[in-house]
C-alpha cells in the first residue's frame, strides 16, 4: 500500500505517527546522556536541551517537539548553550516548525542540513532471512561489550569527520546499552565485532540508532542484520512502530528494508560555528 492510501499516513493518523516519532526522538537523546559522566537533559515545555560534556555540537542539540516561538527557542538556546561556551546545534521538525526557520536565521543561525525521519510498521516488516555465514548476532550484554561497541561505532562514523573520542563518550557503562528500554546488538565474526545497532524503545516505538559497519566490511548488507536484529526485538516488545533517522551512507539502506520517510529533522547551527 502506498503512502497516500494508507490511513496512518493520512489526517489524524499521520498526526499521531509524526508525534510518536518526535517522541521516541527525544527520548533516545535523553538516553544518550542519562549514562554518560557529566550528562544532562532539561525539558522546556516542548522544547529539550541535551548536553554530553565530550559530545560535538550535532551531540547537544537543541529539540523543538512541539508548538513554541521562535524567541522562546532563542531564549534557551542562549541560557542553557550560547551563555555556557556550549557548541550546540537545534532541531526542527520539517512537518511541524518551518515557521520559526526566518526568525532563527535572522538572530544567527543557519540551516546546514535535513535529516529524513523514516519509521516502518510492525505489518510491514519483513526479519533479514538470514545472516551471512560466520556473522552471528547477539545482544551487548557485559562491559567488555560495552568497549567493543564504542570503539567499533567511533571508527565507523569517523566516515562523517566525526572524532571518535567524541563518540566513544557515549558508551562508558552498560546501562547505555542494556537496560528495560535500550538494548544493543552486535554481530561478530572470526571473534570480531563487525555491525551493529540499538533499540531504544519508548512511546510505543522501537527506535533506531548508533547502527554501525566496520568499513573493512562494507558491501555486505551487515547494517541490515543488526537492524533487523534491533526490529524483530522491539516488534517482540509488542511496539507498533519503529523509527529512525537516517545518516547518509544508511537511507537507501532502510528504504531497501521498507522504511519511509514522512518527514525529515532540521539541523541549524549559530552562525559562529561556520566561520
Amino acid at each position: 500500500m502506498s503512502a497516500a492510501g494508507d490511513p496512518a499516513r493520512t489526517g489524524s493518523g499521520r498526526e499521531r505517527l509524526l508525534r510518536l516519532m518526535d517522541l521516541n526522538f527525544v527520548e533516545m537523546y535523553r538516553q544518550h546522556v542519562r549514562h554518560v559522566s557529566g550528562g544532562e537533559a532539561h525539558d522546556y515545555e516542548s522544547v529539550t536541551v541535551i548536553h554530553g560534556p565530550r559530545g560535538d555540537a550535532i551531540h547537544n542539540p537543541v529539540m523543538v517537539h512541539g508548538r513554541t516561538t521562535a524567541a522562546r527557542v532563542l531564549e534557551i538556546a542562549e541560557r542553557c548553550c550560547r551563555a555556557l561556551g556550549r557548541r550546540h546545534v537545534i532541531f526542527l521538525r520539517a512537518h511541524a516548525d518551518l515557521d520559526l526557520e526566518p526568525e532563527l536565521e535572522r538572530c544567527g543561525y543557519r540551516f546546514v542540513y535535513a535529516t529524513p525521519g523514516m519509521c516502518l510498521t510492525r505489518e510491514r516488516f519483513r526479519p533479514v532471512p538470514a545472516a551471512p555465514a560466520g556473522i552471528d548476532v547477539r545482544p551487548v550484554a557485559g562491559d567488555d561489550d560495552v568497549r567493543h561497541y564504542g570503539e567499533r561505532v567511533a571508527e565507523a562514523f569517523a566516515i562523517y569527520g566525526t572524532p571518535p573520542a567524541t563518540v566513544r563518550s557515549f558508551f562508558e557503562r552498560i546501562d547505555g546499552l542494556s537496560s528495560p528500554t535500550v538494548q544493543a546488538y552486535m554481530g561478530w565474526q572470526d571473534g570480531e565485532p563487525v555491525t551493529g545497532a540499538i533499540l531504544y524503545a519508548s512511546h510505543g516505538v522501537a527506535g533506531v540508532g548508533w547502527v554501525w559497519t566496520r568499513p573493512s566490511h562494507f558491501g555486505r548488507r551487515l547494517a541490515e542484520v543488526a537492524t533487523s536484529a534491533v526490529l524483530e526485538d522491539g516488534f517482540a516488545r509488542g511496539l507498533a512502530i519503529a523509527s529512525l533517522q537516517a545518516s547518509p551512507l544508511g537511507e537507501k539502506v532502510y528504504a531497501r528494508m521498507g522504511f519511509d520517510a514522512p518527514t525529515a529533522y532540521r539541523t541549524l547551527v549559530p552562525v559562529e560555528m561556520l566561520s
